[in-house]
């Protein structure tokens, strides 16, 4: 058996073993913050523009997608080892069924996608969706 403490190199092992190799660039690791009013997550996006980001929301859940292409030039050269990528990444978060978009606010700066999402007051929807029977 290996030992990876004293012999791990990630060149060698990425580089001879490709069908391993994993893009975990954009898993979207997140971040959920309670604030006392509302939740505000924070999404790595790095290297991610404005139009290339559609945050929407649908039936609960709010989706996250990317589209990333590498430029042609690029593409074209000889690498050695590339493992940047292109094509659409997505995650989506259940944020309940009371959220509406208009509860949802959000901005990217420096590859970090953070949205603010407002509490829903729970008293109203239990009140909104409690039929009273004469």
């Amino acid at each position: 058996m290996r030992n990876y403490v004293t012999s791990y190199d990630p060149f060698f092992d990425l580089f001879f073993q490709p069908e391993k190799r994993t893009n975990h660039r954009y898993l979207m690791s997140t971040d959920i913050l309670d604030k006392k009013d509302h939740y505000e997550m924070k999404v790595n996006l790095p290297d991610v523009k404005k139009e290339d980001l559609n945050v929407s929301l649908e039936n609960g859940y709010l989706n996250i997608e990317v589209n990333v292409n590498t430029d042609k030039q690029e593409k074209e050269e000889d690498y050695i080892l590339n493992e940047r990528s292109c094509g659409t990444y997505s995650r989506r978060y259940y944020v309940g069924q009371d959220v509406e978009m208009k509860d949802i606010s959000g901005k990217l700066e420096n590859g970090l996608l953070t949205l603010n999402i407002q509490k829903v007051n729970e008293e109203a929807v239990k009140k909104s969706h409690q039929i009273e029977i004469q």
